[in-house]
């Protein structure tokens, strides 16, 4: 999946997970640019927290917050 609109934020899958960069993005301490995977497990953990879409869309810097809901959507169906 990819986001029809160019997304910065977002860096090619290389096979490595980034924990710290997705505590970081998950936290909302900073933005960080993410692979689609570590986007998801971040999603994952912020919605375990009580996160909303919203909060998705702020803290990884999504393109659209209907980008954020799809997000959302794909992760809670895994």
């Amino acid at each position: 999946w990819t986001d029809p609109i160019p997304d910065l934020w977002v860096i090619p899958e290389d096979g490595v997970v980034d924990e710290l960069a997705i505590e970081l993005a998950a936290s909302g301490e900073r933005c960080v640019r993410l692979t689609h995977k570590e986007r998801r497990l971040a999603t994952a953990r912020i919605l375990a927290h009580g996160g909303t879409p919203s909060l998705v869309y702020e803290r990884l810097g999504l393109t659209t917050l209907s980008a954020a809901v799809s997000l959302v959507e794909r992760v809670r169906g895994q």
